[in-house]
């Protein structure tokens, strides 16, 4: 924390009145990166002294590295004209991401302006989710029947729009994927031989139409570095990279994390806006309340048992503690089966099994240990045996519902997160204190 506050105070005096110098000098040591991460610390007045320092080119990269909210302020402090020149420095890629975050108005004014608009209006089209949201169409291509020679041009030509070329796709008259070849291939062949001799068949390729998570799978599975996209009719349309699919792994992990927070909207939690923050996670902690209340309810219950009830009572934060805790890591480990694919919706029964067998295992142990403390501490054998009864059945339980609660909203389409979240733990609370109430009435009164 000092280290911070030190940081922030250092940057602070590059932008005090006559260290225009300095603040130069210590720009020209930052990558485009550090430069955006700049803007967390330095007030939006600021802002335009950063930009004015900066290329075309680098003012592109810091542009596309910025949040939402970040990129909307700059969109409006920066000239629109110069804001055109920097959306035409990226990627296709690139330049309809920062182009579907900005203002409506300004984004129609920069879309209109640019060189590549065609290609960035088809990419506009497609879901940001999607493969076609995440492709890029600058790519090396060669037609069927051109040698090696024309290839390595072709390299070249692409190399001077696009920073990775990475492959050579060949396709044929219509357009269509025939095949690949790696570049280490093509440097190791002869100038005068066919293409079509050393490219070899292209095993991988997506439509433009599938998830972006499903996406990552593919790039994880056979360790991929990029990803082709076709038409239905095998019509080559661009290429998605390993660098996107780090950011939509990044960007897919903080969503279930915030999902489980209740708070889907990351942009917005980390924002200044209080009340739109303190509007938006106030509905789960609602949704807590009420079930706090209702459990609440079923403790008062516990007056009814003759002569027991303040001793059954003392066991009720151990029952909802171990439910609860036990319920909400089913869940989340759940959740993060389906997000990596270790777990598939149409063959839950081993699912089922296995976590249900792994929390007999733990519930078995913390209901006779409890039970045991229970009866050495009282001396009643019957109140141990209840308490042990209850904490078995009611974390047996949880483990049912950490497993189901996630497997429904996967199947009817909603983010299986929101299960690992506070409805999870909420719910198994209430049912562990239902559960032990019940067990308690059977054995003790």
């Amino acid at each position: 924390m000092q280290i911070m506050a030190q940081y922030d105070q250092d940057i602070a005096r590059l932008f005090e009145p006559g260290a225009e110098s300095a603040l130069n000098a210590y720009m020209r040591l930052l990558h485009p990166a550090d430069i955006a991460e700049l803007f967390n610390h330095v007030h939006t007045d600021s802002w335009p002294r950063i930009t004015a320092l900066l290329k075309a080119e680098d003012l592109a990269e810091v542009i596309a590295d910025l949040d939402t909210e970040q990129r909307n302020i700059l969109a409006e402090m920066i000239q629109t004209e110069r804001l055109i020149k920097a959306v035409d420095e990226l990627e296709t890629d690139d330049a309809a991401d920062v182009i579907a975050d900005l203002p409506d108005e300004k984004s129609i004014v920069v879309l209109n302006a640019l060189e590549d608009q065609t290609e960035v209006r088809k990419l506009l089209e497609y879901d940001q989710d999607s493969a076609g949201g995440l492709m890029q169409t600058e790519l090396c291509r060669v037609q069927e029947g051109s040698t090696v020679l024309d290839a390595i041009d072709a390299v070249r030509t692409t190399r001077d729009i696009v920073d990775d070329v990475l492959e050579v796709y060949v396709v044929n008259a219509a357009g269509k994927l025939t095949g690949i070849v790696a570049l280490e291939d093509l440097v190791l062949s002869k100038e005068n031989v066919s293409i079509d001799s050393i490219s070899a068949i292209c095993e991988y390729k997506i439509t433009p139409h599938i998830d972006q998570e499903e996406v990552a799978k593919l790039f994880g599975k056979y360790d991929l570095v990029t990803l082709p996209v076709i038409d239905d009719d095998g019509v080559l349309l661009g290429r998605i990279t390993f660098d996107d699919i780090h950011d939509v792994i990044e960007e897919e992990a903080s969503e279930d994390i915030m999902t489980m927070a209740g708070a889907a909207n990351e942009d917005l939690v980390y924002s200044g806006s209080t009340t739109r923050i303190a509007f938006l996670r106030l509905p789960w902690l609602a949704s807590s309340l009420v079930g706090s209340l209702l459990t609440g309810y079923l403790l008062s219950l516990f007056a009814h048992i003759p002569g027991n009830a303040i001793i059954m009572a003392s066991f009720v934060p151990v029952v909802m503690a171990m439910t609860g805790n036990l319920g909400s890591q089913t869940a989340m480990i759940v959740t993060r089966g389906f997000a990596i694919g270790k777990i598939d919706i149409r063959n839950m029964s081993k699912t089922f099994v296995r976590e249900i067998s792994v929390g007999l295992i733990m519930s078995f142990s913390a209901g006779i240990s409890v039970g045991l403390f229970a009866q050495l501490w009282q001396g009643e054998s019957m109140l141990g045996l209840a308490v042990s009864t209850a904490m078995i059945c009611s974390m047996t339980m949880a483990s049912f519902v950490g497993v189901a609660a996630p497997a429904l909203f996967k199947k009817i389409g909603i983010d299986p997160a929101i299960a690992a979240g506070p409805l999870v733990t909420t719910g198994c609370d209430l049912l562990g204190v239902l559960i032990y109430l019940c067990v308690a009435i059977a054995f003790l009164t």
